[in-house]
């Protein structure tokens, strides 16, 4: 029938326009017209029903969309197989489907949801954040590596999703860990870490810094900063630190000399790593604001 060419998964409410009532549906489903997914569920009888049909219907059954191992499937990471649907819903909605994970969020964000094989899933970056509570950090890493790998996901994506995510949510240090681990090894490239930081400080009410700005001194070049204010009555240099960036002496001499140079320039100085970024972004606004305003 023309229902079962249009919905892989349909209820009593997709059947209504077709002229079916629930009665006619039950009795397909009776003789074998249909197969019944679950109560007021149905699927077209011409093929086997599969995972895929039940997570679809725990989905919309629900209103909510698929997560956690059920989405790590749809998004074919590597490892997971095909097990007990589970859904994310909004906290105030109390469903529990027979058979299907119910997971309740009060950070219910359609932005943050996607599609794959015309099912409703969390999208990339929620899904590792939800990955995060639960795997081992070789493989969270190992599933992050894959979804930039297939470009279905940025390090500036998750980075940023990192930093909204509130502190003592579940998986959030895990997810810290193992995205600092990129810095480290510098798979984040520090224009992308600049670019991160200058969003917050504009998310935080300050105007935008300059990227990669130089300071120069009687003697030339002093230093290319990550960001800075150098148009303000007291110019700001502000420097994002990695581990990575130290590794050799002359590296390490050279930075303090030429923080020395800035300072005897009047140019203050503030130097942030990928940590204070992450969990301490309020105080990192707040000590350039202090910086700027020249307290």
């Amino acid at each position: 029938m023309a229902l079962s060419r249009a919905h892989r998964v349909f209820g009593a409410a997709e059947a209504e326009p077709f002229g079916i009532s629930s009665d006619a549906l039950r009795q397909r489903a009776a003789t074998g017209g249909l197969q019944r997914v679950g109560r007021g569920w149905y699927a077209p009888a011409d093929r086997p029903l599969t995972w895929t049909h039940r997570v679809e219907w725990a989905t919309r059954t629900t209103g909510g969309v698929a997560s956690h191992r059920a989405a790590a499937v749809l998004w074919k990471l590597e490892g997971f197989r095909a097990s007990k649907p589970e859904v994310l819903v909004p906290f105030e909605r109390r469903v529990r489907p027979t058979g299907v994970k119910v997971h309740r969020t009060r950070r219910w964000s359609p932005a943050g949801h996607s599609e794959r094989n015309g099912i409703a899933v969390v999208g990339p970056a929620v899904l590792i954040g939800q990955l995060a509570s639960y795997l081992p950090k070789v493989r969270l890493r190992a599933c992050i590596d894959q979804l930039i790998r297939e470009k279905h996901l940025t390090m500036a994506t998750l980075a940023r999703f990192h930093v909204e995510t509130p502190l003592g949510t579940p998986g959030r240090a895990a997810l810290g860990e193992v995205l600092s681990q990129f810095v480290e090894d510098e798979r984040v490239p520090m224009s992308d870490f600049s670019r991160l930081v200058a969003d917050l400080l504009v998310a935080g009410g300050l105007t935008e810094p300059v990227l990669e700005h130089n300071f120069y001194d009687d003697e030339g070049l002093i230093q290319m900063v990550d960001l800075a204010y150098p148009n303000q009555s007291e110019a700001l240099a502000i420097g994002l630190d990695s581990l990575s960036h130290h590794r050799d002496r002359a590296t390490f001499i050279g930075d303090r000399r030429a923080r020395n140079r800035l300072e005897l320039l009047g140019i203050k100085v503030l130097l942030f790593t990928w940590w204070d970024y992450t969990d301490e972004p309020e105080l990192l606004v707040a000590q350039v604001r202090k910086a700027l305003s020249g307290h």
